[in-house]
C-alpha cells in the first residue's frame, strides 16, 4: 500500500493564499518567534535572577561565574619586572637523601642550597620543602638556620605545611579555629623568630581556589597557626614578600628584620580586630594596614578581592620540566635555571653574584614531588605558583574590576558593535531592516544594559568572554593531562636497578637553552 503524500504548512499556504500573502505570513511568523526568544531568553533570566539576588543560590551563581571570569582576565602579559626569580627544583632524590642517609647522594644539599643563595646576595630565600613534615635524619639545615643572625642580611622563609586530617580540624576547633602544624625540630626556631632583628621567618602558602573548578586562584592572607594550644598569626609568603620589596622594586628603609617585624605586629592586632564574613564577597571596607616599606594592604581574605589573586602569566610546561623563554623589559629571564653540581655548592661566597637582587625559592618542581596544583594554565608545581603569585603582587600592577557604571559602558560599546555587524548581516540576507534593528539591538543592549544593574555583571564580559575563555582552557588542560597520564603509566614500568655510585658532572647546556628553567638536584 503506498503512502499517502505528506502536507506540510507551505503546501496548505500555497493552496489556500497568494504568493505575495505567502511571503508576507513568513515574515511575520519570523518576527514574532525572534521576539518570543527576546522575552524568554532575555528578560526570564535576568527577572529570575533578580528574584535570588539575595539567597544562597545566587551566592552559588557567584561561585561559578566567579571561577570562569577569573581565569580569563588575570592572564596578562609580563609586564614591568622589579625583581626575578631563580628556581632550585629539588628532586624527591634529594629528599630522600636528606630524611635516609644514602652513600649516593649528600645529605648537606639542602643546606648549601640555602647558603650560596644567602652569600650570593639574593632578595629574599623561600624554601618550600615540608619542613613541617617528618623528621629529618640530619641537623646541617638546622644548624644553619640557626646561626642566621643579620638583621640586615637576606631574609629566609621557611613554607609552613599545615595539617588537613579530621583529628587536625577537631584540635584547631579546640584552639580556638587555628590550623594545627606538627612540631619538629625547626619548631625550636619559633623562640629566635620572635625577635625583631631574626633572619628567619615562618611563612604561609595556603592556596584557595574555586571548588566547582579546582583551580588555584588566590592565596590567603594569613593563618592562625598553632603547633599546641597558642595560635600565631603567621603572614602568607606574598604578604611577606610586600613588605619587603616596595611598588618600584626597592628594599626596605630599615632592616629586613625590622621590616617584617612591623609587619607581624600590624597584621597581628589588625586579625585581632577583624571579624571575618560568612559571605562570599562580603562588601564591607577592608581593613588598610600601612608597611614601613610604603606599602598598603587591605586585611580581606574574601577570594573576590583582587589584590589576593594569582594572575598565572609564567606557565610551567609539565611534560618537558623546563619553562618557555619569558623575558622582561630589559631581557632578564623571569625565571632562571641553573644546573648546581656539588663543586658549585662548595663554591665561595664571592664567586656566587648570579643571585644578586633574585628571589630564590627551593622546592620541589617535578611530577613525581606529589605537589601538584591545577591551574587556569594546567598542571604545575607549587613552586611555581608561589612564583606566579609573588610575581602578581610584586612586578604587575593591581588589578582593579570595573564598577557599575565602567562594567555598563564597556558592554554597551560592544553591544553597539556586534549590533551592528548583526544589523548589516541581517539586511545582507532580509530587507527588514527596521524589524531587525529592533530586535537586535534589543538583544544587544537592553539585556546587557539590565544585567549590569540588576545582577552587577555583564553579559558580554562575565559570560560569553569566560565561555570563550573556559572552551580554550578546557583543551589546553585536556591535553597536558593526556600527556602527563601516558607518562605515568609509562613510568609505572619496572624500572633497571640503579647504577653504582658515580663522579657527579656538571651539567652543560647551549646559550640558547640555559636561559630560563629549573635547577634540577
Amino acid at each position: 500500500m503506498l503512502n499517502k503524500p505528506r502536507i506540510t504548512a507551505s503546501d496548505w499556504l500555497k493552496k489556500y493564499l497568494p504568493e505575495r500573502k505567502i511571503r508576507h505570513k513568513k515574515i511575520i511568523i519570523s518576527k514574532v518567534f525572534w521576539v518570543f526568544l527576546l522575552t524568554f531568553f532575555g528578560l526570564v533570566p535576568v527577572g529570575a535572577l533578580y528574584l535570588i539576588k539575595d539567597t544562597a543560590l545566587k551566592r552559588q551563581i557567584e561561585d561559578y561565574t566567579f571561577g570562569v571570569y577569573s581565569s580569563f582576565w588575570r592572564n596578562v602579559p609580563v609586564g614591568n619586572l622589579n625583581v626575578a626569580f631563580t628556581l632550585f627544583g629539588v628532586t624527591r632524590e634529594t629528599i630522600d637523601g636528606w630524611e635516609q642517609p644514602s652513600p649516593r647522594i649528600r645529605r648537606d644539599r639542602l643546606k648549601d642550597l640555602v647558603r650560596i643563595a644567602v652569600d650570593g646576595g639574593a632578595t629574599a630565600v623561600v624554601l618550600d620543602v615540608g619542613l613541617d613534615g617528618e623528621e629529618p635524619g640530619n641537623n646541617e639545615l638546622y644548624e644553619y638556620l640557626a646561626s642566621l643572625n643579620n638583621p640586615a642580611g637576606t631574609p629566609v622563609f621557611l613554607v609552613r605545611d599545615l595539617l588537613l586530617d579530621e583529628p587536625s580540624r577537631k584540635e584547631a576547633g579546640k584552639a580556638g579555629g587555628c590550623r594545627m602544624a606538627r612540631r619538629t625540630m625547626f619548631s625550636a626556631l619559633d623562640s629566635k623568630m620572635d625577635s625583631k632583628t631574626s633572619q628567619i621567618h615562618w611563612v604561609t602558602a595556603t592556596i584557595g581556589g574555586n571548588p566547582r573548578f579546582l583551580t588555584a586562584q588566590y592565596l590567603t592572607q594569613y593563618e592562625r597557626v598553632c603547633t599546641d594550644t597558642v595560635p600565631r598569626i603567621t603572614p602568607s609568603v606574598f604578604l611577606a614578600m610586600s613588605a619587603l620589596i616596595d611598588a618600584n622594586g626597592n628594599g626596605p628603609a630599615e632592616t629586613p628584620a625590622a621590616a617584617l617585624a612591623d609587619l607581624t605586629e600590624k597584621l597581628t592586632k589588625a586579625v585581632e580586630r577583624h571579624i571575618p564574613q560568612d559571605s562570599f564577597c562580603s562588601k564591607e571596607a577592608p581593613e588598610p594596614i600601612s608597611l614601613a616599606n610604603g606599602r598598603t594592604i587591605l586585611l580581606d581574605q574574601s577570594p573576590c578581592r583582587t589584590g589576593n589573586w594569582i594572575r598565572f602569566t609564567l606557565p610551567w610546561l609539565l611534560e618537558k620540566g623546563e619553562l618557555p623563554a619569558m623575558y622582561g623589559p630589559d631581557r632578564v629571564p623571569v625565571v632562571d635555571r641553573k644546573f648546581i653540581d656539588d663543586q658549585t655548592l662548595k663554591a665561595q661566597p664571592s664567586s656566587q653574584t648570579m643571585f644578586r637582587g633574585r628571589i630564590v625559592v627551593i622546592g620541589a618542581a617535578d611530577q613525581g614531588s606529589g605537589d601538584i596544583k591545577v591551574t587556569p594554565l594546567g598542571w604545575m608545581p607549587g613552586t611555581m605558583v608561589i612564583i606566579n603569585a609573588l610575581h602578581s603582587q610584586i612586578n604587575l600592577p593591581e588589578f582593579r574590576i570595573l564598577d557599575k557604571k565602567g562594567i555598563l559602558a564597556l558592554e554597551l560599546f560592544i553591544s553597539f558593535l556586534a549590533s551592528v555587524g548583526a544589523v548589516f548581516l541581517a539586511e545582507f540576507a532580509r530587507r527588514a531592516f527596521f524589524v531587525n534593528a529592533v530586535i537586535i539591538v534589543s538583544c544587544c543592549v537592553i539585556i546587557p544594559g539590565a544585567a549590569v544593574y540588576i545582577w552587577g555583571a555583564g553579559l558580554w564580559m562575565d559570560v560569553t568572554a569566560p565561555a570563550i575563555s573556559a572552551f580554550i582552557h578546557h583543551k589546553i588542560l585536556h591535553a597536558v593531562l593526556h600527556r602527563f597520564r601516558h607518562r605515568t603509566h609509562g613510568a609505572s614500568s619496572p624500572k633497571p636497578p640503579l647504577p653504582a655510585p658515580a663522579e657527579v658532572r656538571p651539567v652543560t647546556t647551549s646559550p640558547e637553552k640555559a636561559d630560563i628553567s629549573t635547577t634540577q638536584l
